[in-house]
């Protein structure tokens, strides 16, 4: 894998364990004390960040460097359509994420039927 693949793939994982860890790119930004425009081009894969950014960042997600460079077989796991799935809800209101939880428990019950 060349230096653009794996600059992409890591910034990727770093996005994805964001959206996991219920963060937005300001709010990384602001605990690891990095700007906001670091992170996005981190995430998008055409910052080469240096050692320290990604400890601070790692340290924030509570990560290790192996998440971050694992192998293929790991990173096909983070492409879940969990992940996508837990993007888009971020933004939803209380409401919506009430309706969409009842959503699920109907369908999960049909499923089991």
């Amino acid at each position: 894998m060349n230096t653009e693949n794996n600059l992409k793939s890591i910034g990727r994982k770093i996005a994805l364990f964001r959206k996991l860890k219920g963060l937005n790119q300001f709010d990384l930004a602001s605990e690891s004390g990095k700007m906001i425009n670091t992170i996005s081009n981190i995430e998008r894969g055409i910052a080469d960040p240096r050692l320290s950014t990604l400890l601070a960042i790692m340290d924030v997600l509570g990560i290790s460097f192996a998440d971050l460079t694992a192998d293929r077989e790991y990173d096909k796991a983070l492409n879940l359509p969990l992940i996508h799935i837990i993007d888009r809800l971020q933004d939803c209101d209380e409401r919506t994420l009430t309706l969409i939880a009842k959503q699920i428990d109907i369908a999960l019950a049909l499923r089991e039927k």
